[in-house]
């Protein structure tokens, strides 16, 4: 935000913020690697193309999302306390440790899943029983969170809610109590089948969805090779700080209301850390030396490079429209439709107020309030968010569509459809408290959009159970998982 306001909005600055970010995390990646004797020196080299050619942190390392700086913040924090991990005499270097303090800090106000990240520094402390430490930093976290939790509980410009008011609306713990212990069993086999069975092997897969075989064997051997990594590295030293963040990143991803590779890409350097350490240890043991592991690591950084210069070459034409004056030509198809529908809502509803899957997008091209709609609520309940968020249009998509159906199944009457996006794969439907005018009628009885099935570059789906990247997370439902994943 800072930069965005120092820089009036511009793309550009923030595209460069990103790609700074990115070879931040980059740099630390490899030091941290390098400082940590658990994993071996080419292992640290071999780290820095394995992680910037991810496909998802080569992807977001080129958006304006938060992602990338958050992740440098992360891993340099990780870093500095890597430095006290170091030290034998047990005896804090105060000025490096609220170096580390504030990096955590800044993580948090970037991204809120930077709470892992407080967690780690706070548990390594008591762990190495530097009680000074751990209270200094319990106190400036405490204090420093502060404006960041009333700005947070505040209705900002971009919703009538404010952020923690969303996200709670959209925990996966939202619906009835009564069903609270079914909720905890289906969010355990969503996280295992969505990080376990997509996040995971595509780590390993040059291109977005990887195929089924990909996904089987990733799962399997990645998943093989990832827990022997992580038994290798633990017992070999003690516990590090990055550890005790992994640990954490874990336990919050079962929190988290949403799903997807945002929160898993904070993950991947350390990930990739253990199943490097992991597959040297491995091939040592089977008494090949080291040889193997290491040409199993350029293999797939290969086939990594290749996947990204596959994606460059298809971005061209998205460029060219972009450079030739189309503002929404970079875009993939979906986000051109849905920032166009944005974009009408802002120049043909003066007061409206959205309700929308992305809201903080809708109020950024529409210049409207935007709101997001409960997860897991029962339809009277989310009719009752709809009415005191002073709702007056929808802006629906395909997961939209699909999460509201249970709420509007009744209410078709009570909606009109006033604006489709070009391409068919958005529309704004507004409420009113009157049937929608014949020409309109026939389009809800069925979808608001003329492409129903989600596609790539879509947020929060698979389609056919296949991955996209989508710049954005999926969300849970009851269990249910938008992207309906196939096990």
């Amino acid at each position: 935000m800072p930069l965005y306001l120092i820089s009036g909005g511009s793309l550009v600055a923030m595209k460069l913020l990103s790609l700074a970010a990115g070879a931040v995390a980059l740099w630390a990646t490899y030091r941290l690697a390098r400082r940590d004797p658990a994993v071996p020196a080419w292992a640290a080299a071999a780290s820095v193309p394995l992680v910037g050619l991810y496909p998802a942190f080569r992807e977001y390392s080129h958006w304006v999302l938060s992602d990338m700086t958050y992740t440098a913040l992360a891993v340099a924090a990780l870093l500095v306390l890597q430095g006290e991990a170091d030290r034998g005499d047990g005896r804090p270097r105060w000025g490096r440790w609220l170096l580390a303090c504030g990096l955590a800090l800044g993580a948090v106000y970037v991204r809120a899943a930077g709470v892992a990240l407080v967690a780690a520094t706070i548990g390594w402390a008591l762990l190495r029983r530097r009680w000074k430490p751990a209270a200094g930093a319990a106190l400036l976290f405490a204090v420093g969170l502060l404006p960041w939790i009333a700005w947070s509980r505040q209705s900002a410009p971009t919703a009538p809610a404010g952020y923690l008011d969303q996200a709670v609306a959209a925990s996966p713990f939202s619906g009835p109590p009564q069903e609270l212990l079914q909720a905890l069993g289906e969010q355990f086999r969503d996280v295992v089948v969505e990080y376990g069975t997509y996040q995971l092997p595509e780590l390993f897969w040059p291109a977005t969805p990887p195929p089924p075989a990909a996904r089987a064997l990733g799962a399997i051997l990645g998943g093989v090779i990832l827990l022997f990594g992580v038994w290798r590295v633990i017992r070999g030293r003690r516990l590090r700080p990055w550890d005790l963040y992994v640990a954490a990143t874990v336990c919050l991803i079962y929190l988290w209301p949403w799903l997807g590779e945002r929160i898993f890409l904070t993950l991947a350097p350390f990930l990739w850390l253990y199943l490097l350490a992991g597959a040297d240890d491995l091939s040592r043991r089977l008494g090949a030396g080291r040889a193997p592991a290491m040409a199993a690591a350029g293999v797939v950084a290969l086939a990594l490079l290749m996947g990204g210069v596959a994606d460059a070459t298809r971005q061209i034409p998205r460029t060219r429209a972009y450079l030739a004056g189309d503002r929404l030509g970079g875009y993939p198809a979906f986000w051109q439709d849905y920032f166009e529908a944005a974009r009408w809502i802002g120049a043909n509803v003066p007061e409206a107020v959205i309700l929308a899957r992305k809201p903080t997008l809708a109020w950024y091209w529409s210049g409207r309030p935007a709101v997001v709609y409960p997860r897991g609520a029962d339809p009277p309940e989310t009719w009752r968010f709809i009415r005191q968020a002073g709702v007056t249009h929808i802006l629906f998509e395909h997961s939209t569509e699909e999460a509201l159906a249970p709420t509007l199944a009744r209410s078709r009457a009570r909606l009109e459809l006033v604006h489709r996006a070009p391409q068919g794969r958005a529309a704004v439907v507004r409420l009113g408290s009157t049937g929608p005018t014949s020409i309109e009628r026939k389009a809800t009885r069925s979808s608001f959009l003329r492409v129903a099935t989600p596609d790539r570059g879509s947020p929060g789906t698979r389609p056919g159970g296949a991955g996209t990247r989508s710049g954005g997370d999926r969300i849970r439902r009851h269990g249910q998982v938008e992207s309906r994943l196939i096990v």
